[in-house]
């Protein structure tokens, strides 16, 4: 048996640049000005599956990529670009959570 994959843990999802993947919007790993650091995934790997996925690279955005924000509107809640609101990258971000529900369920 994998020592890392056990049944009797609990799968959990991580972000996968809080794995040092520079995977963010801007290409970095960076969050908030603080580096991301391997020890705290190595705790969550103790008690957990930890399964990293990126939601944004799976709904088919690149690396980098603009920044997003998310804004409310009269067909709900909507992503769009942070410095061009004409761009909308809803779908694509709901496609990226689909896909990541689909590998959080085929892991456990």
């Amino acid at each position: 048996m994998d020592p890392v994959t056990t049944v009797d843990k609990e799968t959990v999802l991580v972000s996968l640049c809080a794995f040092g993947v520079p995977c963010r919007y801007h290409g970095l790993y960076e969050k908030m000005g603080q580096r991301l650091y391997r020890t705290s995934t190595e705790k969550l790997r103790k008690d957990y599956n930890v399964l990293p996925l990126c939601r944004a690279i799976m709904g088919g955005l690149p690396t980098p990529r603009p920044g997003c924000v998310v804004e409310e509107s009269p067909e709900g809640l909507q992503v769009i670009g942070k410095d061009d609101s004409s761009i909308d990258y809803t779908d694509q971000y709901n496609k990226g959570a689909e896909e990541v529900l689909k590998w959080h369920k085929c892991s456990t």
